[in-house]
């Protein structure tokens, strides 16, 4: 390193905190300011710099970092470090970052503080117009409290109190104050659907498409012509078939099965051809990229294709021709696939089968009407499925207990139940048969050597595993501390030994609060959830923007050595393409947790609404968090809230942060995770976001742990 780039990055470390543009460097340093910045260029390139916009550069120690913020769980920000770490940055320390923002953090001690936010993922926010005590102010939804907004003062005079806008906010503050840009108006909070429609936009999901779409979507065809079928195998004579929900309108994948002569499975997954349709370059393949999935909020459906394709000639319905990719598989009896091949068909489905009448069959041994020339062979299908769950569970898959919940609601949307979604025969027969082709498509796309997008499941980070195994072994469960946590077997014993007590769904989530999540990306590093060596998601292009991107790639490799590339060219295409796949992937796990969270925002709203109807009544319902401000309870009827201290009858309590337990100062009564409780309603908070109950009596009687009969 010459001297002048010695000074400039002295004077940078100096002051860690603080920015520099080449012009303020060039006065202190009195150097010619041309050749400050070309050695600014270089330390940049070097990685001994980081450019924090246009102008200004800051020195990238070892303790700074350049990552997205990212959320657990629990509310806790944090950014991933390069290895098995994570650096957790407090509300205090955000600088006005949000989640999934590109962000500059020091580390200061074992905690981190954001110094700049690089890139907004998303700069709009929805907000709604508050007036306090005659002054108009913009509150956010899902950002902390503690930002706050600017907007012209000539729009903000248009808007009145309870309307919803979207506004796009930079990455620079002046006084604690962002600055920002009016987008689109949502409507009043009075309007019908404000609501969902405030928590879709503000996740970063549109109702609506664009003009662009639109007008592609008028040339999209009704029904398969035979120029299409040409090329294609002709499958529409075979007993092929769907299984989903009874109200699903978007089928992506039918399945078919025979006994081949040998004794194996001939297992075909048949896969909506939606990239014949949807086209790299189209507005549609742009907007499908944009949103990168669909979202379901309560009885509402954001679809990634509109529903000209979604509901029509890409949904795989009942007798009636569609295209599609199939993955014919031949499966051995110890499960494996021993001869496989991957190649664009032409189906006609016989039958649209939903999972109550299918389980009726499995399990019931009941055949409803309609379906009993299907009877053989889905006992048939059960019987592979079967196999293929052994299978996975000898290889160590993790199996949680359900904690999907499944809101019922009326005409108006306004919720009627809550219920865990289980899984049943059917629903495990369809999950283990496109578990097996998505395995199948990753390992051919592996083998041939050429880029993929992957779905992975890195193993738990060791001391957060570690220390939730401790907490639970704390609150008194007998468990043996986990070795290896890169084998999943070892977290698969570890459940099954927790599965022994009552309080395994609280228990169970613990555990997978501690894992990390699962993304896309082009690098194969396996999924450790499914104990799979290779993975990826190929049988929802209708409903995933990945799968249509695997499908995209497979169409591109049906023939990309039959195009007679030179190997140069071949390289730098493949290069090109990697470099994208990248990106795609980065979007696609993005926008996959954003509808995560959207979906989230929107049960908690029903909730919200349910229990205003229940001020003053009493539920039963099990501790499952417990900290210094109260606790956070689940009554039997899945609904979350909180108990503050203050509202705890009987005692004044104090937090034991060792033990993770409340003692009564008086009585002695303990309250700790697990146990079950008596609870009433106390209020609905909608600006919270909470439902908070009263504490009236620990309903478990005993410390003792209790095993399930």
């Amino acid at each position: 390193m010459n001297n002048v780039k010695e000074k400039i990055v002295r004077i940078l470390e100096e002051n860690p905190n603080d920015f520099f543009c080449a012009k303020e460097i060039s006065k202190k340093l009195y150097l010619n300011k041309e050749e400050v910045c070309k050695c600014l260029d270089d330390l940049l390139s070097e990685g001994t710099l980081f450019k924090v916009d246009e102008t200004r550069f800051g020195y990238m120690s070892e303790n700074h970092f350049a990552k997205p913020l990212l959320t657990n769980k629990s509310g806790v920000k944090y950014i991933d470090l390069d290895g098995n770490e994570r650096l957790y940055i407090d509300d205090y320390a955000l600088n006005g970052a949000f989640n999934f923002d590109e962000v500059i953090v020091l580390k200061t001690g074992d905690k981190g503080k954001v110094l700049k936010v690089l890139k907004r993922t998303n700069p709009n926010v929805v907000c709604e117009i508050e007036n306090i005590k005659g002054v108009k102010r913009l509150h956010a939804f899902n950002i902390p409290e503690h930002v706050t907004f600017s907007i012209s003062h000539n729009k903000m005079k248009e808007l009145v109190e309870g309307d919803r806008i979207i506004i796009k906010v930079g990455e620079d503050e002046q006084d604690g104050v962002f600055n920002a840009e009016f987008v689109k108006y949502l409507g009043h909070k009075d309007d019908p659907n404000s609501d969902i429609k405030a928590i879709a936009a503000s996740r970063d999901f549109d109702f609506d498409f664009s003009e662009e779409v639109l007008e592609e979507i008028k040339q999209i065809p009704t029904e398969v012509t035979k120029k299409e079928l040409e090329g294609r195998l002709d499958l529409r004579d075979k007993c092929i078939f769907t299984i989903d929900g009874i109200y699903t309108k978007d089928i992506d994948d039918a399945i078919s099965l025979e006994r081949l002569p040998n004794g194996n499975f001939q297992l075909g997954v048949h896969i909506a051809n939606v990239s014949h349709y949807v086209k790299k370059g189209s507005a549609i393949f742009e907007d499908a990229y944009n949103r990168g999935t669909s979202v379901y909020l309560l009885n509402y459906v954001i679809p990634m294709l509109h529903h000209k394709l979604s509901n029509g000639i890409c949904s795989l319905n009942q007798n009636e021709d569609r295209l599609t990719r199939s993955c014919i598989m031949e499966i051995d009896h110890n499960g494996e696939v021993v001869n496989y091949k991957i190649c664009p068909t032409v189906i006609n489905s016989k039958k649209k089968m939903n999972y109550d009448a299918v389980n009726l069959i499995l399990e019931g041994n009941t055949i409803p009407e309609g379906y009993e020339e299907f009877a053989d062979v889905l006992k048939t299908m059960q019987e592979l499925s079967n196999i293929l769950t052994l299978k996975r569970t000898e290889k160590g898959a993790l199996e949680f207990a359900p904690n999907e919940i499944k809101i019922d609601v009326d005409e108006n949307g306004k919720a009627l139940t809550f219920n865990l979604c289980h899984q049943n025969s059917a629903e495990h027969l369809i999950e283990n048969f496109m578990i097996i082709a998505n395995e199948t498509v990753a390992n051919h796309i592996t083998w041939l050597r050429l880029p993929c997008v992957y779905r992975v499941h890195d193993c738990p980070l060791d001391q957060v595993l570690d220390s939730t195994i401790t907490f639970i072994s704390e609150l008194g469960y007998r468990i043996n501390k986990v070795k290896n946590f890169e084998n999943p077997k070892l977290v698969q014993q570890l459940l099954k030994k927790l599965s022994e007590y009552e309080e395994y769904p609280i228990l169970s989530n613990l555990i997978l609060r501690s894992m990390k999540r699962a993304y896309y990306t082009t690098e194969n590093i396996g999924h450790f959830g499914l104990a799979s060596e290779s993975y990826t998601h190929f049988t929802s292009p209708i409903r995933r923007f990945p799968d249509l991107m695997v499908h995209t790639l497979l169409d591109h490799y049906d023939k990309i050595y039959s195009e007679n590339y030179s190997e140069e060219n071949l390289n730098e295409y493949l290069d090109g393409l990697g470099s994208r796949l990248k990106e795609g992937c980065k979007h696609s796990s993005y926008k996959e947790r954003q509808a995560d969270l959207a979906e989230e925002d929107s049960n908690k709203y029903a909730m919200l609404e349910y229990m205003e109807n229940y001020i003053g009544k009493p539920f039963e319902g099990n501790i499952i968090e417990i900290n210094e401000r109260g606790l956070k309870v689940k009554t039997d009827n899945l609904i979350t809230g909180r108990v503050k201290l203050y509202d705890i009858d009987g005692d004044n309590y104090t937090f034991n942060r060792e033990k993770c337990r409340l003692y009564g100062k008086i009585t002695g009564q303990q309250y700790r995770i697990g146990n079950k409780v008596l609870i009433t309603v106390k209020s609905v908070d909608k600006c919270d976001k909470e439902i908070y109950f009263i504490l009236n009596g620990n309903l478990t009687k005993s410390y003792v742990k209790v095993k399930k009969k």
